[in-house]
């Protein structure tokens, strides 16, 4: 027997929880925050780190595919911002 649920699921089901009681009315606003980030497949990852440890080739192998740059024999002096929609690579 398999007890893996989807995270949307439990987010649902916690937002149920919440509904029912005015003390946690913060909560179920998060809550409902992060159930439509969730449906939308919307999510905020920050990765930092020192020059020239990995990052951007942590972040291509998470994602399967080489979105990132790769500098193998440049230091890079500067701070580098990517803002990516992952719904473009995602495939259908």
């Amino acid at each position: 027997m398999s007890f893996k649920r989807p995270i949307l699921e439990i987010v649902k089901d916690t937002a149920d929880v919440f509904s029912k009681y005015e003390i946690t009315k913060g909560e179920l606003e998060r809550t409902e925050e992060l159930i439509e980030k969730l449906e939308n497949q919307e999510i905020t990852v920050s990765v930092i780190g020192q020059f020239k440890r990995g990052k951007s080739t942590l972040v291509n192998a998470i994602l399967e595919d080489k979105i990132l740059p790769v500098m193998i024999n440049s230091l890079r002096l500067s701070i580098t911002c990517s803002y990516m929609d992952l719904r473009l690579f995602k495939s259908s």
